[in-house]
């Protein structure tokens, strides 16, 4: 009776947990408030957009993994073609394949090379096993800037009895051209534009001192 009360209890609790995400992720209308709070600690409902059908569905509770219920979210989603991260709702879902036609967009960063981290740990007859891995992929157009990067995701999601986490990394990116690597042109735009306002502000200073002198002049 007591191992039958515990299934109850678990499965209501569970189920309160996916109607409560189903109704934090269908008040949601376009994909960046679908997706922003995905990365969010705070915020247990993982949602994804579906730009096909303009709809924002729930997929899983970050401390209740669910794979039947997240595979089943995927497939709402016609071709498969789903978003579960806001870097994606800038670039990702635009189909774009080069790095010119990704950074002629402010928002966006061609990522040439990225790396993503996973570790699961599970405890197993009182014993916790960790087991690490990494995956690296290629060619990506993800939302971003010039000092930051792409906005890559980072997520802890799993149960009592394991967890997963995962954390994705650009190793080689590029904005707004395809020439200079990471923040260098962002940063080199900066320097230009630095050098601008003090030599605008040292030509202003020096007409002043020009003018304030000749006015010195005509009064001896």
């Amino acid at each position: 009776p007591l191992l039958l009360a515990g299934i109850i209890t678990s499965a209501a609790a569970q189920h309160d947990g996916h109607s409560e995400g189903d109704h934090y992720c269908s008040s949601k209308s376009s994909c960046g408030p679908c997706t922003q709070q995905n990365d969010n600690h705070d915020v247990d409902s993982v949602c994804i957009w579906c730009p096909e059908t303009e709809t924002c569905t729930f997929a899983y509770s970050k401390s209740s993994y669910d794979e039947v219920l997240y595979s089943s979210a995927l497939a709402s989603c016609p071709d498969n073609r789903w978003i579960e991260s806001v870097g994606q709702c800038f670039c990702s879902g635009k189909d774009i394949k080069s790095c010119d036609e990704c950074t002629k967009m402010s928002e966006c960063t061609w990522i040439e090379k990225g790396i993503t981290y996973f570790e699961v740990q599970a405890e197993i007859l009182g014993t916790t096993l960790a087991v690490a891995s990494n995956v690296t992929w290629t060619d990506m157009c993800w939302g971003g800037d010039g000092f930051n990067g792409p906005w890559l995701p980072k997520r802890t999601m799993g149960s009592d009895s394991y967890t997963l986490k995962f954390e994705s990394e650009a190793e080689e990116w590029y904005w707004a051209q395809c020439n200079i690597e990471g923040a260098g042109y962002a940063a080199m735009i900066l320097v230009i534009v630095l050098v601008i306002f003090l030599g605008l502000i040292g030509g202003v200073g020096y007409f002043v001192f020009v003018k304030r002198r000749s006015a010195r002049i005509e009064k001896h």
